[in-house]
């Protein structure tokens, strides 16, 4: 299994509804290619979930 690598402790963007999707990005870039299969999707959905919760009125 391949070690799962350090991201940073911090990613910032801004409260737009743009930011899920830059948001989704870096989570799945950040990913080794052997772990994308098996994880993407759901790191990606949660991902998703933290900027929308954090980005809403």
């Amino acid at each position: 299994m391949p070690e799962i690598p350090l991201v940073p402790t911090h990613w910032r963007f801004p409260a737009h509804p743009a930011s899920v999707r830059r948001a989704r990005c870096a989570v799945a870039a950040s990913l080794p290619d052997a772990l994308r299969p098996r994880l993407g999707d759901d790191l990606s959905l949660l991902a998703s979930e933290l900027v929308t919760n954090a980005s809403a009125p």
